[in-house]
């Protein structure tokens, strides 16, 4: 799956930030979910972000 990336592509910084707090939501409400049905699941991610609140 990885080697299909285009590792090309660029995104400017205030983009990334947008984007990141959507998807740190996103995967927030999906974790959620997951818990609420005692699905168990391991994410792995690469990289650092400091803590983000999440409101609800």
């Amino acid at each position: 799956m990885l080697d299909a990336l285009d590792l090309s592509l660029n995104l400017d910084k205030q983009s990334y930030k947008e984007q990141l707090e959507d998807l740190m939501q996103q995967l927030r409400s999906l974790q959620q979910s997951c818990w609420e049905e005692k699905i168990p699941v391991i994410i792995v991610l690469e990289g650092w972000a400091p803590p983000v609140r999440v409101h609800y």
